[in-house]
C-alpha cells in the first residue's frame, strides 16, 4: 500500500521553495529514516525519493505509521483465516524433532502403501500430487539407504529410493532437516538415477537449512524436466 504525501506537507514544501532562488533547485537523497522503512516494507518504495527536508519526510513518516497498525491487523486477521484451512503455522516435526535417520524412517512409513497408518497409497499419492507427477502405477518399493556406485569409483547413498512399476519409474529422496549437502552429492544422485532409470525419475530434496542448492549445476534443466524438486519441511 503506497502512501502519498498529505496535502498540508505539500504546500509547506511549496511554500518554501517559492522563496528560494528558481536557478537553484534543491538536491534530494534518501534520509536514513527512510531507508529504514524501505528495508521492513518493499511496498513504502516512493519514500526514497523524498525530499531530505525534516518536515516533509517526518510528515510522510507520521502518515505511514498512523495506518500501520491497522495493515499489520488485517495482515494478522488474514493469516488467522488462512490458518483455519490450510495450517500455515503448523509443522508437525517442531514437536518431536528427530534426527535425520529417524526422519527418513519415519517418511519411509508415511509413503508406503503398507505402512501401519492404515491409509493405503493416501501419502504417497498426495506426495506425487505435490511434486506434480502423474501417479505410476505398479507395485511400491521403497527403500532406505539406496547404496550404489556409478560412475565406477563414484559412491553413494540415497535417503530413500521409492521405485514404482518395477523400475518403470522411481523418486529419491535426500533427507536434509539441518545439514548441508555434501560436494557433487546432488549431482551424483540425479546421474545414478538417470543411468537406472533411463530418465524416468524425480529427485525430491528436502531442505531443512534454507540454503541455496549448490551441488547440481544442471538444477535448472532437471526442474524443468520434473526431474528435481527442492521442498522444505
Amino acid at each position: 500500500m503506497v502512501v502519498g504525501v498529505s496535502r498540508r506537507a505539500r504546500s509547506a514544501a511549496n511554500a518554501r521553495q517559492a522563496r528560494t532562488s528558481s536557478a537553484v533547485r534543491r538536491q534530494t537523497r534518501p534520509c536514513k529514516w527512510v531507508d529504514v522503512a524501505e528495508n521492513h516494507l518493499e511496498s513504502y518504495d516512493n519514500l526514497k525519493d523524498v525530499p531530505a527536508d525534516h518536515e516533509l519526510t517526518a510528515a510522510v513518516l507520521a502518515e505511514f505509521y498512523q495506518t500501520l497498525d491497522l495493515r499489520l491487523s488485517m495482515l494478522r486477521d488474514a493469516r488467522r483465516e488462512l490458518n483455519s484451512h490450510l495450517a500455515l503455522d503448523f509443522n508437525f516435526f517442531s514437536y518431536i524433532d528427530p534426527d535425520e535417520l529417524r526422519l527418513s524412517d519415519l517418511i519411509k512409513e508415511l509413503l508406503s502403501p503398507t505402512g501401519s497408518h492404515g491409509q493405503g497409497d493416501l501419502f504417497l499419492r498426495r506426495f506425487l500430487q505435490i511434486l506434480k507427477i502423474p501417479a505410476p502405477t505398479g507395485a511400491v518399493v521403497i527403500r532406505r539407504e539406496e547404496w550404489f556406485e556409478y560412475p565406477p569409483g563414484i559412491r553413494g547413498s540415497i535417503d530413500l529410493l521409492i521405485d514404482i512399476g518395477g523400475g518403470r519409474f522411481a523418486i529419491g529422496l535426500e533427507n536434509k532437516p539441518r545439514a548441508s549437502e555434501q560436494p557433487d552429492q546432488l549431482h551424483r544422485y540425479s546421474t545414478y538415477l538417470e543411468y537406472k532409470y533411463s530418465g524416468r525419475y524425480c529427485l525430491v530434496y528436502l531442505n531443512g537449512t534454507g540454503k541455496n542448492t549448490l551441488s547440481l549445476p544442471d538444477r535448472v534443466e532437471l526442474e524443468r524436466e520434473r526431474k528435481f524438486v527442492e521442498l522444505t519441511y
